[in-house]
């Protein structure tokens, strides 16, 4: 089903379309059809989305996970720490860990239709893989999902989007 939050949020938001986080050595065969909608307005924490799995970082090996369920951000981000979304992974970004990918795609949309004053890191498949983390792709990394922000781009801080990877800034 749908994922839908709405309201005021003053913290940190995690949404996971089939799991927020999770510890584990391999995700197999996973699929999110729902659409994840974030309506709140988050003021003063963080928000990481992803169409399968928020926060990947304890995950080793992904095989055939596929995210069709679209992500719209469609309010406010005030004094906002981050918000990171993928179509897969929200977030990938501890040192020393590693990701293998095989055959996982996504196909779900993302908008950011609303206001940030923050960092945003938006990618089809990853949000925000930062350096010290490890990404490898065996076979099939794809995104057909369109990317749109239409948020303030003047009053955001740094916007990074990426048709694959929103913030790339470790290994590949």
């Amino acid at each position: 089903g749908d994922i839908t939050i709405l309201g005021k949020a003053g913290n940190t938001v995690y949404v996971g379309g089939i799991v927020a986080t999770q510890n584990g050595y391999e995700r197999t065969d996973l699929a999110n059809y729902g659409k994840i909608t974030i309506g709140a307005n988050i003021k003063g924490g963080s928000c990481f989305v992803g169409g399968i799995c928020y926060d990947g970082q304890y995950s080793k090996v992904w095989t055939r996970c596929h995210n069709h369920g679209d992500i719209e951000f469609t309010k406010e981000f005030t004094n906002t720490g981050n918000v990171r979304c993928g179509g897969i992974i929200g977030k990938f970004e501890t040192d020393g860990h590693y990701g293998i990918f095989d055959e996982c795609s996504n196909s779900g949309n993302i908008s950011f239709l609303g206001h940030s004053d923050s960092y945003m890191r938006l990618g089809g498949m990853i949000g925000c893989h930062r350096a010290g983390a490890i990404v490898v792709v065996r076979n099939g990394f794809t995104n057909s999902g369109n990317i749109t922000y239409a948020g303030d781009v003047a009053g955001a801080d740094n916007v990074h989007i990426g048709g694959l990877i929103g913030c790339p800034s470790g290994t590949c």
